[in-house]
């Protein structure tokens, strides 16, 4: 059953507006600035796992109808092209990006990228370093534990119940604090407290994660 749950995703499609953004409340605005601008500079997201950044990308290519790929170049440009964790390029893919970036500033179309560190402290090609450092460069920190424990409780509320307080601790303690899986969890309980007809508690998470129990 643990590897069934941790498969589940949120189930809402990403947006600015779900984002969590903790100490990212400054970069969140800048990003709802920029998406107003007609001629919309290149951008660039960076910062530690757990920040949010594939949130971002695919919020952003919700929004302008971006193509959107995780370590690879999108085969279709749309209006343009959102990029995840660009540091998964492989040398072709580096080619690629590098090819698609160039389209997408002569046809004046969106580009959106994102990965852990600073254009200049990845293991990419030069040019398409150079690339990645034009336009606008936001980073991105990681969310507390406080911030995390926020999100449950509000996702808990958007589902319709009151999630306990031992229960959001026990998340933060035992599992995952990546935020996707642990509001995938929230999900997870939710559903089995309906089919059970059981309150959400520890012991009831500890069903979903048996290695706990």
């Amino acid at each position: 059953m643990q590897q069934l749950i941790l498969d589940i995703r949120p189930q809402e499609a990403p947006t600015l507006a779900t984002y969590v953004p903790g100490p990212n409340g400054e970069v969140l605005a800048q990003l709802r600035h920029w998406i107003e601008q007609p001629d919309r500079p290149p951008l660039y997201l960076w910062g530690p796992a757990g920040c949010g950044k594939t949130h971002l990308i695919k919020a952003l290519a919700t929004e302008l109808g971006l193509a959107c790929a995780c370590g690879a170049i999108p085969g279709q440009a749309g209006n343009g092209i959102a990029l995840d964790d660009v540091a998964r390029l492989d040398d072709q893919a580096q080619i690629e990006a590098f090819d698609a970036f160039n389209r997408c500033r002569e046809r004046r179309l969106a580009w959106v990228a994102s990965g852990d560190d600073a254009p200049a402290a990845l293991a990419l090609r030069a040019d398409l370093q150079s690339r990645l450092a034009w336009g606008l460069v936001l980073r991105l920190w990681a969310l507390s534990d406080a911030d995390k424990r926020a999100a449950l409780f509000a996702r808990a509320a958007s589902l319709g119940f009151r999630l306990d307080a031992m229960v959001a601790d026990y998340l933060l303690a035992h599992h995952s604090r990546d935020l996707g899986q642990l509001l995938a969890l929230i999900d997870a309980l939710d559903r089995l407290s309906l089919e059970l007809k059981r309150p959400v508690t520890v012991p009831l998470l500890k069903t979903l994660l048996p290695d706990q129990a």
